[in-house]
């Protein structure tokens, strides 16, 4: 649980900014597939996967197998966990998933303020350092401490 902690600590200024984005456009933080790609008839019928915000695509598993098929989008991916680069616009199937991971891919190119300094609440978050993460070939996934980044 400690883990899950660091992680939604790390990812407040994200969610802080997606929410000022949600005020001022309406839009929701949690967004179907096909709300960012209305053209593509697959992301239609996909009910169990969802964007975070516009860079995070969440596919959660829910079975005890552990494994499950993710549908990636047109473009370039990101395990957020792994750092493995995906191709998109294609089904990747049988992805296994550890009990200590989450299915998380983030857009390439995206660029995601996080803070990666150990916090007990929220107000011990100084907005002022926060680390820019680039999602791109030199992101190397996230280490078990979750809140440190490798390059």
């Amino acid at each position: 649980v400690r883990k899950w902690f660091k992680l939604r600590y790390s990812l407040i200024p994200y969610i802080l900014e997606q929410s000022k984005k949600v005020t001022e456009t309406g839009f929701p933080m949690l967004r179907a597939l096909v709300f960012h790609h209305p053209d593509d008839k697959m992301c239609w019928h996909i009910q169990d996967q969802y964007y975070f915000g516009d860079d995070f695509l969440v596919a959660p598993v829910m079975n005890s197998e552990n494994k499950r098929d993710v549908y990636l989008p047109e473009g370039t991916w990101i395990h957020l966990f792994s750092g493995a680069l995906e191709d998109g616009n294609r089904w990747i199937k049988n992805v296994e998933v550890p009990l200590d991971e989450m299915l998380v891919y983030v857009r390439y190119g995206s660029t995601i303020k996080m803070y990666d300094k150990p916090v007990k609440s929220t107000d011990d978050i100084d907005f002022k350092e926060c680390t820019a993460v680039v999602f791109d070939e030199n992101y190397g996934g996230l280490t078990n401490e979750l809140t440190e980044f490798t390059r």
